[in-house]
């Protein structure tokens, strides 16, 4: 989809609208990595920064 509407980002919300459909592209990424755009959405939904790396990045070893 991003390609098809020469997107400068792979993060898009598709919803359906009573008239169609709605599609919202966020951010200028190129869709590796930390998405911080997803990364604030995740932490306003309760997870905290460990839950999230774990998402980004499954083998990343935390230490203190």
């Amino acid at each position: 989809i991003a390609a098809a509407f020469k997107l400068k980002s792979v993060e898009i919300e598709i919803t359906s609208q009573e008239d169609g459909i709605k599609a919202v592209s966020y951010g200028v990424g190129h869709g590796y990595g930390l998405d911080l755009c997803n990364a604030e959405k995740m932490a306003k939904g309760g997870a905290y920064y460990q839950k999230i790396l774990e998402f980004y990045f499954p083998n990343l070893k935390l230490k203190r």
